[in-house]
């Protein structure tokens, strides 16, 4: 049996890794399906450049259509990245960017 005292020290212990748990899944998600999409995107270059050694010509033809995919994914990745920095550090000012430069009068 616990005494109160340690109920509401292991209930808080519990409250804190679980709000941390949260914090983390939140702020990171967008940087860790980053990771996973380049992960993806080297393996699959990677096992293209093993097969590109038996094709010949036809594979430099492919490689060269790879290389234009993965340079509009890699420029997808950018202006994710940017948008998610841009989330962040409005969390952090506390306040939204103003994306338009309207003035109301």
């Amino acid at each position: 049996r616990f005494t109160q005292k340690a109920k509401f020290g292991f209930l808080a212990l519990l409250n804190y890794v679980g709000g941390a748990y949260i914090y983390i899944r939140r702020e990171y998600a967008v940087r860790i399906k980053i990771i996973n999409k380049s992960w993806r995107i080297a393996n699959n270059k990677s096992a293209d450049l093993m097969d590109a050694g038996t094709e010949g010509e036809e594979g430099e033809a492919k490689e060269e259509g790879a290389d234009e995919e993965v340079r509009e994914e890699e420029a997808q990745n950018k202006q994710q990245q940017s948008q998610a920095m841009e989330k962040v550090e409005a969390r952090a000012s506390g306040a939204a960017k103003n994306k338009n430069n309207m003035k109301v009068p």
